[in-house]
């Protein structure tokens, strides 16, 4: 009786002690929705929130007025540029094009699908850290450190962020563990997500492919990432090409990386932002 007794007290400590690092985790979301609340209330400033979504509130506005086809689809931001904005891949202007036609153009509309997805993130790094085999205690611990950061704070509730990247780690290392049509289809739809998303995903995706190839050969979930891949670059190409084509995104790209900087200029960039977007320690 006393030993049975003791097993149970252990089982309820053990489901406590496991629980822990599941309440740290919403109470991060928590607190994070509670620091952003007063921002989410704002109108769009002069900032670099207030000039990125102000440029999807320009999309939105132009694919509802000029159409599908008349407004590039939704690269047009007419009278800011002439020029389609066709620096970034497609999925988040979409997004906020079906937002938009749910809940209508409103300021809340326009920022709940950034502020969602900053907040959708916590979890999100939490469930791939405890995917890839890092304890549970730690990895929410590392998350906090991360959305602890004014970099955080102010990057975290712009765009997707880190959020498609993760889904795409977290569902092609899964798909890497055990053979499974659910876990290849979601691992090709989540890479498909990422590519559409982001340069970064794009230049991911493939990595990840190698990593999978190398891990299940040419099996049913190497083959769903390569679909997902390819589509998603056919998609972006297309994207690129019927908005203000290949050579604008090149003068672009090369305007942003080639810049009479000294290295010691540089340095003392690098260290500006980090004293301004990250904490003392």
């Amino acid at each position: 009786m006393h030993r049975k007794a003791e097993r149970a007290r252990g089982a309820v400590g053990s489901t406590r002690w496991r629980l822990a690092p599941f309440a740290l985790m919403v109470l991060l979301v928590v607190a994070l929705w509670w620091s952003w609340r007063a921002s989410f209330g704002l109108a769009l400033g002069n900032s670099h929130e207030g000039r990125v979504l102000g440029q999807f509130g320009l999309h939105v506005a132009r694919f509802w007025d000029l159409g599908p086809s008349g407004s590039s689809w939704g690269a047009d931001w007419r009278p800011f540029s002439d020029v389609p904005y066709t620096h970034h891949p497609p999925l988040l202007t979409w997004i906020h094009v079906a937002v938009s036609a749910v809940f209508g153009q409103g300021l809340g509309a326009l920022k709940a699908v950034s502020y969602l997805a900053g907040l959708a993130t916590v979890p999100a790094f939490v469930r791939v850290g405890r995917r890839l085999g890092f304890a549970t205690l730690p990895v929410v611990a590392a998350t906090a450190l991360l959305v602890a950061t004014p970099f955080w704070w102010v990057y975290g509730r712009l765009g997707l962020g880190f959020l498609p990247n993760l889904l795409m780690v977290g569902a092609i290392w899964h798909a890497g563990q055990r053979r499974s049509r659910r876990r290849a289809r979601a691992a090709g739809l989540a890479t498909l997500f990422a590519v559409t998303a982001s340069w970064h995903g794009l230049f991911l995706a493939p990595l990840l492919w190698l990593w999978l190839l190398r891990r299940r050969g040419l099996g049913r979930a190497t083959r769903r990432v390569t679909f997902g891949l390819a589509l998603g670059a056919f998609v972006v190409g297309l994207w690129v090409l019927q908005g203000a084509g290949l050579g604008e995104l090149a003068d672009h790209a090369g305007s942003r990386v080639v810049r009479a900087w000294t290295w010691g200029e540089f340095v003392e960039r690098q260290w500006r932002f980090a004293r301004g977007l990250l904490p003392w320690w």
